[in-house]
């Protein structure tokens, strides 16, 4: 069974790893993001046996003066895909942001396919 939850500290390695697998990036590049966002960024998970499959990132900042966040860096791992890990996980971060007074969701994908 798959479920969700916000990451903690302790989480940081294999959240680091999960970037790496999903994403074609420099390992220096994951770091930068995560040295230089994680102070104002929310980060979820879902996990599966103990195991995590996928990670999103709610970036926060302002719009038009009120609270809101860009979604950033939704990965799930390959062999999971096309199960609703991420829809799942995306209505779980959403739900969260909500409830900490987040009024507006942004997300600028990377790639036009997206």
């Amino acid at each position: 069974m798959v479920s969700f939850s916000k990451t903690d500290k302790t989480d940081l390695p294999a959240l680091k790893a999960l970037w790496l697998t999903c994403f074609e990036e420099d390992e220096r590049a994951a770091e930068l993001f995560f040295e230089r966002t994680m102070s104002f960024t929310h980060a979820y998970k879902a996990t599966e046996n103990g195991e995590f499959i996928a990670a999103v990132y709610l970036v926060g900042c302002t719009l038009n003066g009120r609270q809101a966040h860009y979604l950033c860096g939704a990965a799930t791992r390959p062999d999971c895909r096309n199960r609703g890990v991420m829809s799942g996980l995306i209505r779980f971060a959403l739900d969260d942001a909500k409830n900490r007074g987040d009024v507006f969701s942004v997300l600028f994908p990377a790639d036009e396919w997206l």
